[in-house]
C-alpha cells in the first residue's frame, strides 16, 4: 500500500472517532435556538446522570446563563456563560 493511501485511511479513521460539538448543528434555515436550549445541549454533551439533571435545571432557572462552577468543568460554557 502506498504511503499516501495509508495517510488518507489513518486520517479518515481519526475523524470518524471524534464526536463533533452538538452546538455546531444550528439550523440556519429556521429560527436560531434560544439560549436555554443551547445551554441544555451543552449540559448533555458534558454531563450524564444526576449532573446532567442539575445542569439542565440550572439552565432553565437562570435563563441559559451559567455560573463559573459549570464553566470550569464543561468546555462548552465559555467564561461562565453559554
Amino acid at each position: 500500500m502506498c504511503l499516501a493511501t495509508l495517510a488518507v485511511l489513518i486520517s479518515a479513521s481519526i475523524f470518524t472517532v471524534v464526536s463533533p460539538s452538538p452546538l455546531a448543528y444550528q439550523n440556519h434555515g429556521g429560527p436560531l435556538m434560544n439560549q436555554v436550549d443551547l445551554c441544555i445541549l451543552a449540559c448533555d454533551a458534558c454531563y450524564k446522570g444526576e449532573s446532567l439533571l442539575m445542569c439542565a435545571n440550572t439552565c432553565i432557572r437562570d435563563g441559559g446563563k451559567m455560573a463559573l462552577k459549570w464553566g470550569s468543568t464543561c468546555q462548552y460554557f465559555i467564561n461562565g456563560r453559554n
